[in-house]
């Protein structure tokens, strides 16, 4: 343990698990509910992605699922950009962050390289959606860089910040920014999620954006051990792969929406359950 109390970063494992990704509900009603406005969003994302390319002056390679390609392929061809599957990600992937269930896809004039993320600052690093083979989970690294971030007991970090910043689901295709944000408070993704707002208002998917909002505004936990991730929400979980490490990482995001059938629990993400009054207890003879 470091002096500060947290986990040192480089206390890392000598395996790495294959990328993998699985959610769970907490219950049916929050599936019912929520399961069609994750994949309306999801949707958005991918359909501004492709419209974004037509006002680019060079193209770039975005992550989609599998299913969207014919969509957005008969979409990019109806407002003239470039579309090509590319056979492998544009770098080699370390966890599931980079290759969950996606299709890599080729935007705009042919040729062009990806984009380099920008940070927000000197004193932030510019970061991806791939790792290299011997960081850190990114997760990690953007709770450390929080402004104000507060250690709790047991050596795990709660942040808050700006909803455009959250990048705890981003696995599952629910983000507000095409790069990694530096911290909970970095300017570069709110720059970028207040044009995604305004894209979306302009191609009538305002709607989509305002749940995305909500969702990433909703309080969640992520926590990393022995190269397996964990994110929790209200409404559900997933598990996927990261780097591993010997030492229990865990981060809090506090967050500031409650959702609809948010599952009731003791501990925080969730709904917490009220706690029932013990009887007191009558000792023979007592009549107190």
């Amino acid at each position: 343990m470091e002096a500060s109390g947290l986990p040192a970063d480089g206390a890392r494992l000598a395996f790495r698990l294959p990328p993998f990704c699985r959610t769970a509900w907490v219950s049916d009603a929050a599936r019912q509910l929520w399961e069609p406005r994750f994949k309306q969003v999801r949707t958005a994302l991918e359909d501004l992605a492709v419209l974004g390319a037509a006002g680019r002056d060079r193209g770039g390679k975005i992550a989609v699922r599998p299913d969207s390609r014919d969509r957005l392929r008969k979409l990019a061809a109806k407002h003239g950009i470039a579309f090509a599957v590319l056979d492998a990600p544009p770098a080699e992937p370390s966890t599931a962050l980079a290759t969950a269930g996606r299709l890599w896809i080729q935007l705009g004039p042919p040729g062009d390289g990806l984009q380099q993320a920008r940070s927000c600052s000197a004193e932030c690093s510019p970061s991806r959606d791939v790792l290299p083979h011997d960081a850190c989970d990114p997760v990690w690294a953007w709770a450390r860089r929080a402004p104000g971030e507060v250690l709790e007991a047991g050596g795990g970090l709660a942040v808050s910040g700006s909803w455009a910043a959250n990048p705890l689901l981003r696995t599952i295709g629910l983000a507000a920014t095409p790069s990694w944000p530096c911290c909970s408070a970095c300017r570069t993704a709110a720059a970028e999620a207040a044009a995604l707002a305004e894209a979306a208002q302009t191609h009538r998917r305002g709607e989509a954006l305002d749940w995305l909002q909500q969702i990433l505004s909703w309080p969640m936990s992520w926590s990393a051990l022995h190269g397996i991730a964990e994110v929790k929400t209200p409404v559900l979980r997933y598990v996927r792969d990261t780097v591993a490490t010997g030492d229990r990482l865990t981060v809090q995001w506090l967050g500031t929406v409650m959702p609809q059938t948010a599952a009731r629990g003791l501990t925080f993400p969730f709904r917490l359950r009220p706690q029932r009054a013990k009887p007191p207890i009558v000792l023979p003879g007592n009549t107190a």
